[in-house]
C-alpha cells in the first residue's frame, strides 16, 4: 500500500493544499476540465460542456472537505450512523453545493467574467434520478441535516439508472419512457469499482450434507448481481464538513458469452441478467409499468444484503 512507503510522504503534503475558493481560481478550474476532462476546444465545446466542467471544479472542492472529513472520522474513532434508503430526491445539486461552501456569489461572478448567468447553466443539470415524493425528499433532507450538525455519518441507498419515467402525450393518451438521467454522466459522483461484490438473488436452501442434525443450512443454485459502489458527497451548511451517500449499482454478472453472441443471441441472457440488469433500474417501477412487479422487494433485498455483509468488513 502506498502509505507504507515512507517516501510517499511528499504526496500526503499535496494533497493537504487547497483548491482557491475564488473566482479567479474557478474559472481556472473550469478551463482545465474543459481541456483536459472534456477535451474540448473553443470550436467543440458546448453550454452542457461548460456545465458539467464546473460541475467537476465544484466537486473537487467537496472532495477536498470529504477527505479531510473521513479522515477526521477515523482518526477519532468515531461511531457513524448508517442511513439506508431505497430513495433519496436529491434534486438538482449544483446551487445546493455552492450555497453549503458559500461561494453561491463568487461563482456568479466568475461565470458573468465569460459572459454566463449562472442559472442558465443550472437549468443543465438533469435531476438525480434517485427517488421519487416524500419519502426520498425526506431521506435527503436527512443527510443534508446530518452534515450540517457535524454528525459522523453515511447514507446507502441504490444507484438507479433510470428515474422514474418521463411523461409523455400521444392521442390523448399518457405514455410513460425511461428517464435516462445517467447518459450524460453525473459528475457528482465517484466511482467505487475497487468495492464490486456479488449479492445472490433466487436459489433454494437444503441441509447441509456435513450437518448430522440439519441445522446447518446452504444456500445454492443462486443468481448472482454484481453490487458496484459509488460515493456522492453531502455537503454541511458552510462547516466543510462532508458526509458521504453510497450508492450500488446492481449489474449483470455473467461474463460475455462470445459462443452465444457468435450463434446471433444475446450474450448475457437469461435469469441472472435480468436479476443483475433490468429488476433494479428503476426507482418505482410498479407505478410506470416499464419493468416487472415485484422489483421493490428485490431492491430491498440487494441493498440489505450488501450492506449487511459490509459490516463484516471494512466500508470505507
Amino acid at each position: 500500500m502506498p502509505q507504507n512507503r515512507p517516501e510517499t510522504e511528499k504526496l500526503w503534503e499535496l494533497m493537504a493544499t487547497y483548491q482557491p475558493l475564488d473566482a479567479e481560481g474557478l474559472l481556472r478550474a473550469v478551463a482545465d476540465h474543459l481541456e483536459f476532462s472534456q477535451s474540448k476546444i473553443r470550436y467543440t465545446a458546448t453550454h452542457f460542456d461548460l456545465y458539467q466542467s464546473l460541475a467537476l471544479s465544484i466537486r473537487d472542492r467537496l472532495v477536498e472537505f470529504w477527505n479531510d472529513t473521513q479522515q477526521t472520522y477515523r482518526e477519532r474513532g468515531a461511531k457513524q450512523v448508517y442511513y439506508l434508503s431505497l430513495e433519496y430526491l436529491v434534486g438538482r445539486s449544483l446551487r445546493n453545493n455552492l450555497v453549503n461552501l458559500g461561494i453561491y456569489e463568487v461563482c456568479q461572478d466568475a461565470m458573468a467574467q465569460i459572459g454566463y448567468d449562472l442559472e442558465e447553466l443550472e437549468e443543465l443539470e438533469h435531476d438525480a434520478g434517485l427517488g421519487n415524493g416524500g419519502l426520498g425528499r425526506l431521506a435527503a433532507c436527512f443527510l443534508d441535516s446530518m452534515a450540517t450538525l457535524q454528525l459522523p455519518a453515511q447514507g446507502y441507498g441504490i444507484r438507479y439508472e433510470y428515474g422514474i419515467f418521463e411523461q409523455r402525450f400521444r392521442n390523448g393518451e399518457q405514455l410513460e419512457t425511461p428517464d435516462n438521467w445517467l447518459e450524460q454522466g453525473y459528475p457528482w459522483e465517484i466511482p467505487r469499482h475497487e468495492l464490486t461484490c456479488p449479492v445472490q438473488f433466487y436459489g433454494t436452501v437444503e441441509p447441509h450434507p456435513e450437518s448430522p442434525n440439519g441445522f446447518r443450512k446452504r444456500w445454492i443454485d443462486t443468481e448472482p448481481a454484481l453490487a458496484v459502489a459509488y460515493d456522492v458527497p453531502i455537503a454541511g451548511y458552510q462547516n466543510r464538513t462532508v458526509n458521504n451517500l453510497r450508492l450500488w449499482q446492481a449489474r449483470a454478472s455473467r461474463n460475455f458469452d462470445f459462443h452465444a453472441f457468435n450463434r446471433g443471441g444475446l450474450p448475457c441472457s437469461g435469469r441472472g441478467t435480468t436479476a443483475g440488469g433490468d429488476d433494479l433500474q428503476s426507482p418505482l417501477p410498479q407505478r410506470s409499468g416499464l419493468f416487472r412487479k415485484g422489483t421493490a422487494a428485490q431492491a430491498a433485498v440487494f441493498l440489505c444484503l450488501r450492506v449487511a455483509s459490509g459490516f463484516a468488513g471494512v466500508f470505507l
